[in-house]
């Protein structure tokens, strides 16, 4: 554990790591802490070049500036003079110049203005500059390092899942770590160690996986794929700390199993490749195992895979009872999801996948049989709405929240909805503000 009192020390990390965030993400320590303890010792900021203002400045070149946000998230190299000074084909050799590596930061675009300047005693010179956008380039962590979790020991055991007429159930998913809402994400923890519900599930989706997935590398979405996993671990770590009574099951989502088609697509011979086995052992998770990189074992909370260890991740269900069905939801349908649900299953059912919050009672016909009331959820998102992992999406209609659920005699479930506005969570007429 880091000293937070030591000055060398946290220059350290911040050099290592580049962010807060990402020094949370290696250390569990809360970037918020992390900074607390450094405006504290009055040290200065550096950026993800590795270098306070001070020493960026002993290094500066004559002719070329450059600059970096606070959290050194971006940078710019700015090159002037003569067209025959400043050539096009010269990024390399400026990045050379201020001691930095090419295989180190990634030239997001390239701008060159071109101009008459004035020369000493009569005439004109085109003169030319250059620009050029940077970003430090993140190693993507191997996403089957095991998530660098706190000590274990001292949870409790954990209860089985089996949801009673008349027990409280908690109904969460899509918070698509590390793009989550921090401020949800606490007051939601508050509430699990407030209410303390019997039973609860995770619709799935808790891992974002940017950049593994079928859309192109975007630089303001490109956390490394350890980040997702170490991310959603460390929740699932704390909801058992906050609650270690509740009883979790988790689903799968189309996100989670990306550790599963990533190496379908790109190393499909290694696929299911798992630990050797001695005789009489079982043979385990293999080593790509959503399960098996959340240590979901050791957590106390059980993972409900699709079949066969496959990454069809629809076709994993949680049978909470005969009249109720948790899925991960694989309808986006702005208006019919749950719906659409309800009427696939013949029962009551509860899904994530939508980042919608939405409600509906259904009557199925079943032939000659007496009808039946079903009711679908879709219980919301817990991802930040509008942050650097939703960007894809162009004013989403989506909402932060969650559902409780409570059995009644035959199996029915009742839903209540958990909304989270603007730093305030509400439920049943009680509020949790941050």
């Amino acid at each position: 554990m880091i000293d937070l009192q030591d000055a060398a020390a946290l220059q350290a990390l911040r050099r290592e790591h580049g962010s807060w965030r990402a020094a949370e993400a290696a250390t569990g320590i809360d970037r918020a802490k992390l900074s607390r303890a450094w405006r504290k010792l009055d040290l200065p900021p550096i950026g993800k070049d590795g270098l306070t203002a001070d020493e960026r400045g002993e290094r500066l070149s004559t002719g070329i500036e450059f600059g970096s946000d606070e959290d050194g998230a971006t940078a710019t190299l700015t090159a002037r003079g003569s067209v025959r000074e400043v050539a096009v084909g010269d990024v390399e050799a400026l990045l050379s110049e201020r001691g930095l590596s090419i295989d180190e930061w990634s030239i997001v675009n390239l701008v060159v203005n071109e101009w008459d300047g004035p020369v000493v005693g009569g005439g004109t010179q085109k003169l030319r500059q250059l620009k050029a956008h940077l970003r430090p380039k993140r190693i993507i962590a191997s996403a089957l390092r095991p998530a660098a979790l706190p000590a274990l020991d001292d949870l409790p055991e954990a209860r089985p899942f089996r949801p009673a007429s008349g027990d409280l159930g908690i109904l969460t998913g899509c918070w698509q770590y590390p793009y989550h809402d921090a401020t949800f994400e606490g007051l939601f923890e508050q509430f699990l160690a407030d209410v303390k519900p019997a039973w609860g599930i995770d619709h799935g989706d808790g891992m974002d996986f940017a950049t593994i997935s079928r859309h192109p590398d975007d630089p303001a979405t490109d956390d490394p794929a350890q980040a997702s996993i170490d991310g959603y671990g460390l929740a699932l770590y704390r909801r058992r700390k906050a609650a270690p009574d509740t009883a979790w099951r988790i689903l799968l989502g189309n996100h989670d199993v990306r550790m599963l088609t990533e190496q379908l697509a790109r190393s499909e011979r290694l696929a299911g490749v798992r630990p050797a086995v001695w005789p009489g052992e079982d043979p385990g998770e293999p080593l790509n195992s959503p399960r098996r990189a959340l240590r979901t074992d050791e957590l106390g909370v059980e993972v409900v895979m699709p079949p066969h260890g496959s990454a069809k991740y629809a076709a994993a269900e949680i049978h909470v009872s005969d009249r109720y069905i948790a899925v991960h939801g694989v309808k986006s349908d702005a208006s019919s999801a749950a719906r659409a649900t309800v009427q696939k299953y013949g029962c009551s059912i509860s899904m994530a996948h939508t980042h919608r919050q939405r409600l509906f009672s259904v009557r199925l016909q079943r032939g000659p049989l007496d009808a039946h009331d079903a009711t679908g959820v879709e219980v919301g998102c817990g991802m930040e709405i509008g942050g650097r992992g939703s960007l894809y999406a162009n004013r989403p209609d989506w909402a932060n929240g969650a559902y409780t659920a409570t059995l009644d005699e035959y199996g029915e479930p009742f839903f209540e909805p958990i909304r989270y506005r603007d730093g305030v969570l509400r439920w049943r007429g009680y509020e949790w503000r941050a």
